[in-house]
């Protein structure tokens, strides 16, 4: 549980499909992706809940997301530790363990991660609205996602847009019914991160045990 728990987000799923998308969702979706592409740096706070099958809170963090979209680079900052990429390389730190574990940046484009947090629903999925009832124009959307892959970790994911076409929170639900819940409290788009978020400091971290998985 004190591990990093962001870093286990391996994409997608499978269970339902859907016989046709709804043009107005993708509407929707192409606006949120849309905005998120016209950023270049973000920067985020967030909180993370993981709940259980009956939707009751096991475990509970906040965090800090520096992203760097052009070089894929990212740095979380959680209660637990940091997670630091350079867009070549991972480094999940555990502040409990007094432990860094290296490994290299997976490419596969299926992987739901903190470089595609904002954008990875734009393919591979099937989706719909779940508040279609709802007829006030102001309020949050929810889209519900499925994964077209079978073979995969998850079942569904569950987006709240605002109608400023923000993401408020994404929720992903896995295989054993868990929930991974991420709800974004803040986010701004930076014109420059400096480079030092996105690469070990080994001098913070000399009395760590490192693990190189690479």
């Amino acid at each position: 549980m004190k591990k990093l728990l962001l870093s286990t987000i391996i994409s997608t799923f499978s269970l339902f499909t859907y016989a046709q998308n709804d043009p107005a969702v993708k509407k929707i979706m192409n606006e949120v992706a849309a905005k998120y592409d016209s950023y270049k740096n973000i920067e985020a706070t967030f909180d993370f809940h993981l709940a259980n099958e009956r939707g009751q809170i096991e475990h509970t963090s906040q965090g800090m997301l520096y992203l760097h979209k052009p070089k894929n680079q990212y740095n979380i900052l959680l209660n637990e530790g940091e997670i630091i990429s350079n867009g070549k390389t991972i480094w999940n730190i555990s502040e409990e363990d007094k432990e860094i574990n290296i490994s290299d940046i997976d490419n596969n484009s299926n992987i739901i991660g903190p470089n595609n947090l904002f954008t990875f629903y734009q393919k591979g999925y099937n989706y719909k609205l779940l508040n279609r009832n709802n007829t006030n124009t102001g309020a949050n959307k929810e889209i519900e996602l499925i994964p077209i892959d079978t073979k995969t970790n998850y079942s569904k994911i569950i987006l709240n847009v605002s109608k400023n076409n923000t993401i408020n929170s994404v929720t992903l639900f896995d295989k054993s019914r868990r929930r991974y819940i991420y709800t974004i409290k803040k986010l701004s788009s930076k014109n420059e991160l400096p480079a030092s978020l996105f690469t070990l400091n080994k001098e913070k971290y000399k009395n760590y045990y490192i693990n190189d998985l690479r």
